[in-house]
């Protein structure tokens, strides 16, 4: 895996995690992927939820590995920290009232995305003179960056597969009796950041939801990368790489230094701080704006699938989760106003974290939505080769007409 360090805006320094090009035993080998008829590998960029990091992905990207296997297929896997989660910094300049909203979470994505198309350090795959074509892949906040950049940027992304996509409904919308939305602002804000080590903080997390329902794999990755050392003596976070350095493995978060926590006295603590995350929630809660700017004309025009998880929440049937309520509006007036009708996907067995509780059955999605997008593709172009067909004929049929009504009237002249 290769670790990047790449400049978004506000100063922000993103760490992208390059997973390398997967290939499956019988894919080609690199030698094969030049010529014109090669299948290039699928590209994914996954984007994480608020007070998350890429590495949560990681058994995700194993579950999407598994299931280019089982296609054939060769899989490029990128992740990232978005700004002031895991080892990206926070932002360096303005306030945080304007850099941590979330149409900079965009901003992101978009550093992430372009990072890509440059040509990520894999001498595997020739992109020279090709144009990348990047699936994303968001989750929560994540899915709503996602969709954000391509509105900001169409063109950015060949599909976006959005789960729980969190849009807020402006004032002239009334939220149905029942729908079930916690104040997460205020559950973070109260969270405890600081712990003796990292395995107490894995075991106080997986003993209490949401995180007990995780994949184990997802909660240790969430723990390990998710935490940086408190130092005394030292009153500055210290990055690990400056801007564009390349290294071959992540560092360890036990690599980083951090100023003393006052939560606690613990010895390790959250790498994003509560009340950033804390802060993230509530931004999000006032961009009701959001929602119009993704479903405005021609705003997204890539394919989309809004997936969602169950309908009836946990802990009372009787009510409807906030996330899967509104990614059901979203796919509503995005298909009322966007130039492709996204496909909307419902999992009774899933709910909101089912990307990091349930990443096999998670991948399995993600590959349908990419053949999916694939075959209407397909279709497509055989559409479009037939009706460039029909309008070449009649242009033919047309100039035999010209042709001889040009030779009739010659024809006319000569016998006068």
């Amino acid at each position: 895996m290769h670790v990047l360090s790449v400049p978004s805006t506000d100063g922000v320094v993103l760490q992208v995690q390059d997973r390398g090009v997967w290939y499956p035993p019988s894919a080609p080998s690199s030698s094969h992927l030049e010529g014109a008829d090669a299948e290039a590998p699928v590209t994914m960029l996954l984007v994480h939820a608020n007070g998350f990091h890429g590495r949560v992905f990681d058994p995700l990207v194993d579950a999407l590995r598994a299931g280019a296997a089982s296609r054939g297929r060769a899989v490029r896997i990128v992740t990232f920290d978005m700004r002031a989660h895991g080892a990206s910094t926070p932002p360096r300049v303005g306030e945080k009232t304007d850099t941590l909203r979330w149409d900079r979470f965009a901003d992101d994505v978009l550093a992430a995305a372009e990072a890509i198309r440059e040509g990520l350090p894999d001498e595997r795959v020739m992109t020279k003179n090709a144009r990348v074509r990047v699936h994303a892949v968001g989750h929560s906040l994540g899915a709503h960056a996602a969709l954000r950049a391509e509105a900001r940027a169409p063109g950015t992304f060949a599909s976006i597969y959005a789960f729980e996509p969190i849009f807020m409904l402006g004032p002239e919308d009334a939220v149905p009796r029942g729908v079930f939305s916690p104040d997460l602002a205020r559950a973070a804000s109260r969270r405890r950041e600081a712990f003796a080590s990292r395995a107490a903080a894995a075991a106080t997390f997986a003993s209490k939801p949401p995180m007990r329902g995780f994949h184990r794999g997802a909660l240790e990755a969430y723990v390990e990368h998710g935490f940086v050392d408190c130092v005394q003596d030292e009153d500055e976070f210290v990055h690990p790489t400056p801007p564009a350095a390349v290294t071959e493995e992540a560092p360890s978060s036990s690599s980083r230094k951090e100023a003393p926590s006052s939560s606690r006295g613990g010895s390790v603590r959250l790498a994003m701080r509560r009340d950033d995350e804390a802060l993230v929630f509530a931004l999000g809660a006032r961009e009701t704006e959001a929602m119009r700017s993704v479903c405005a004309p021609g705003a997204v025009s890539c394919p989309v699938t809004i997936a969602r998880g169950s309908t009836r929440a946990r802990h009372d049937p009787t009510l409807t989760p906030y996330p899967a309520f509104v990614a059901g509006v979203l796919a509503e007036r995005m298909g009322k106003e966007t130039a492709r009708k996204p496909r909307l996907e419902t999992r009774s067995g899933w709910d909101h974290f089912a990307p990091v509780a349930d990443p096999g059955g998670f991948a399995e999605r993600v590959w349908n939505h990419v053949a999916d997008v694939a075959r209407d593709s397909g279709a497509e172009e055989s559409r479009s080769r037939t009706e460039r067909t029909r309008v070449d004929g009649e242009k033919e049929k047309r100039d035999d007409r010209d042709e001889r009504d040009r030779v009739s009237r010659h024809d006319a002249r000569s016998r006068l």
